[in-house]
């Protein structure tokens, strides 16, 4: 009888082991087994008194121990910058800008952190960094020729700056007007000539020799023009890039030479154009190019201007590629009675290559044309060439405009088509075209 109650008791405990998985955990306190940090999950574990089986969990992520540190040191006139930095990982948080510091005199009218005196900031047109220079070329030369990336940047104190003629800038340069009025005068992109400012000072820029890609920046500047023969002392093959954002130039009327923003001849290398925010008003061409590159005009802002984008492509070969985005044409164009030579070709938008082998494309889109002068419709697309079964196709690209756009073409009336606001078509040239 004793020997079947123990049969009996071991086999109850084998049931109870085979169903161990099914019975209700008595589990034992939770324990740590790896602490958590800000980057990597910790663990912990507990274990079932009755069948050992063990649960384990990841613990949550610590939060960063965030300090503030200054990156960016200001200066006197320079905001610097402070960001939260971890102090057990080095994980980046917020940032945040620290403000100048603004000068402190001492007894002799001198700063006591950058040294420049009372007299001298008061005075100056402009400045690099904290060093202040009363005539605005002299700055421009000084970046030009530093190696050092934060001395490159010119930023413009004086409401109005007067230049001589043709100041040559061959070099790269950012320009900060801050809404200074240069009065419509230029800067003339990779150019050499001994050069006499408004004051009557003659300055010898020798940056200008030197060869090579260069990149030149204009913000928030107003009547100031980029111009230039570029040919002239540019080797074949480097690039020329410009950007000019938040510009306005304003002239005299459509058939003007004043209100330009960017007129640069010369086909060597490449020349790259970015117009952002810009506007020009009463002026004849404001933006016109000939050589390969990329074009974008961004955003824009044409009122009353004969051929506002005058893109005449030159380069015997290459690719050109315009792209006209987000842009507004107001009364452009022109009448004969205005100009007769200019209303043969004036258009809202012109693009035309007058030489074989080149490959060349306008994209329009998100744009308004409205209330166009003369009768060359709001895009003119022209070619003429000796030989024109070897010119590669030109065409236009029109993507959701804003408004109808008329697109001249070719030959005669038959090459006249209207794009209604919202389409999408490609519209090929048609060569010869007899409007050149």
């Amino acid at each position: 009888m004793m020997r079947k109650n123990v049969l009996i008791v071991a086999l109850v405990l084998l049931v109870a082991l085979v169903s161990c998985a099914d019975h209700e955990h008595a589990w034992s306190e939770w324990k740590v087994v790896e602490e958590s940090t800000c980057t990597k999950a910790g663990s912990r574990t507990r274990t079932c008194i009755g069948c050992n089986e063990v649960e384990t969990e990841k613990l949550p992520l610590k939060e960063h121990s965030y300090e503030w540190t200054v990156v960016v040191a200001p200066n006197c006139v320079d905001s610097g910058k402070s960001e939260q930095v971890c102090s057990a990982c080095g994980a980046k948080g917020e940032t945040k800008d620290v403000d100048a510091l603004g000068h402190e005199y001492g007894e002799e009218g001198k700063c006591t952190r950058c040294g420049n005196t009372k007299d001298i900031v008061d005075n100056a047109v402009a400045r690099i960094g904290t060093e202040y220079y009363a005539i605005f070329e002299e700055a421009v030369i000084a970046a030009l020729k530093s190696d050092i990336d934060s001395e490159k940047t010119v930023e413009v104190l004086a409401k109005e700056i007067s230049l001589g003629d043709h100041f040559p800038v061959n070099g790269s340069v950012t320009i900060n007007a801050n809404g200074a009025d240069f009065k419509n005068k230029d800067l003339s992109v990779y150019h050499y000539e001994v050069y006499t400012s408004a004051s009557g000072k003659v300055m010898d820029n020798d940056i200008v020799t030197k060869q090579g890609d260069i990149k030149i920046v204009v913000n928030d500047a107003k009547n100031l023009h980029l111009w230039g023969n570029d040919d002239n002392f540019r080797d074949e093959g480097t690039t020329i890039s410009i950007e000019m954002k938040n510009c306005r130039s304003e002239g005299d009327s459509r058939t003007a030479s004043n209100g330009l923003l960017i007129y640069l001849t010369g086909n060597k290398g490449i020349t790259n154009v970015l117009l952002e925010g810009c506007s020009s008003t009463k002026s004849s061409s404001p933006v016109y190019t000939n050589a390969s590159g990329e074009i974008v005009i961004k955003d824009c802002t044409f009122t009353e201007c004969a051929v506002p984008i005058n893109m005449n492509y030159k380069a015997a070969e290459g690719t050109r590629r315009v792209t006209i985005d987000g842009c507004t044409f107001t009364a452009c164009g022109c009448t004969a009675e205005e100009n007769e030579g200019l209303s043969a070709y004036a258009a809202p938008i012109r693009v035309l290559h007058t030489v074989e082998g080149s490959d060349d494309c306008v994209t329009i889109r998100n744009t308004s044309i409205t209330g166009t002068v003369g009768t060359n419709g709001d895009v003119l697309l022209l070619a003429k060439h000796e030989n024109d079964s070897k010119i590669k196709a030109e065409k236009a690209i029109l993507e959701n405009n804003k408004t109808d756009i008329e697109v001249v073409y070719g030959k005669n009336a038959s090459h006249v088509k209207t794009v209604e606001a919202g389409a999408s078509e490609t519209i090929e040239v048609v060569l010869p075209s007899e409007r050149t």
